[in-house]
């Protein structure tokens, strides 16, 4: 007589047959944008690291607007959710479908505050034209995001054994980004005259709070 196994491969099979229509749709996108905006790569990066000339660079080189843009803020929803499906699938108290559904929408759903968060410190300072630098930084580093998220997850998927290494790296890759996109914006904005007060206002009640309501709310109710 066989002896009863000690796990079930089955939720493996699950998670591999969830993510990888992500990811198939992710490289598509990419494909897509890189078709439309032969450049766009290069583009962000020289955003991403430009300060003076980031008007300017948006203007010549790449309209964050325009098709190919708004596809890798898509594909970024794509490869972020992967990413955190990976991440949380065997701690968190979901099934897979609501697992699923959860980490479709917390990427949009945080991306969403952010904007949110911007445009009330606008209004508040009377400084909202200043405050599309930062806007389209956070946009920036969500396209980049996309295109390194889609390789992380695609390793993930085909090495569950390094998931604890690609978990540490995507966790620290995601606080490296918000800090430098955040510190970037910051810098760039009071440069352009906008109070530091205000800046302290945005980051403590709009940035931090937000998170910290989620983080505890999230890991109290659904975490094993």
């Amino acid at each position: 007589m066989d002896a009863v196994p000690t796990y079930l491969s089955l939720k493996e099979e699950s998670v591999s047959h969830t993510i990888i229509p992500l990811i198939v749709i992710s490289f598509v996108l990419m494909t897509i944008a890189k078709f439309l905006n032969t450049s766009i790569f290069k583009s962000l990066l020289k955003l991403l690291f430009a300060t003076k000339n980031f008007d300017q660079v948006i203007k010549e080189d790449l309209k964050l607007g325009s098709v190919s843009s708004v596809i890798l803020i898509a594909n970024y929803f794509f490869t972020a959710s992967s990413c955190l499906f990976l991440s949380l699938y065997s701690s968190i108290d979901l099934t897979i479908s609501q697992l699923f559904i959860f980490s479709l929408l917390l990427p949009f759903g945080l991306l969403l505050m952010q904007s949110l968060s911007f445009w009330l410190t606008g209004s508040m300072s009377n400084e909202i034209r200043v405050l599309t630098h930062p806007i389209n930084e956070t946009f920036v580093v969500i396209e980049l995001s996309g295109v390194l998220l889609f390789l992380v997850s695609l390793i993930w998927v085909l090495n569950p054994n390094y998931s604890n290494l690609l978990f540490q790296f995507f966790v620290g890759f995601t606080f490296l980004g918000y800090a430098y996109r955040t510190l970037k914006s910051f810098y760039c904005v009071l440069q352009r005259g906008v109070a530091w007060y205000y800046i302290i206002l945005y980051l403590c009640t709009l940035e931090i709070l937000p998170l910290v309501v989620i983080y505890y709310y999230v890991g109290s109710n659904f975490f094993r």
